[in-house]
């Protein structure tokens, strides 16, 4: 469920601002109606309605509260991988040192 969420937060940065994704997408992902309702309060989502073919459809996007929860995703991601670097670059500097 979480890695599902956090596609599909993903998903909707990778086409933001004129990316939406239709109401059934986040229905499957985000299954109970309480916490719809708490992502769209807290500004995680932004529901967009539109009228296609006389239906009434709703589609949603990401709103400034996802940008920034996504943003320290990217910023953990940097994080790991820099730590990785910083081991690599000790390593190597050892083994010069040695030879």
């Amino acid at each position: 469920m979480a890695n599902e969420f956090r596609d599909l937060f993903e998903r909707m940065y990778n086409y933001f601002p004129n990316g939406r994704i239709s109401e059934d997408v986040v229905h499957r992902v985000i299954v109970t109606n309480n916490d719809r309702k708490f992502l769209v309060k807290h500004g995680f989502l932004i529901v967009e309605e539109s009228i296609e073919n006389g239906k009434r459809k709703k589609y949603y996007n990401i709103g400034p509260n996802a940008l920034q929860l996504i943003i320290s995703w990217k910023t953990e991601k940097l994080t790991y991988l820099l730590v990785i670097l910083t081991v690599l670059l000790v390593f190597l500097s050892i083994i010069l040192l040695i030879k």
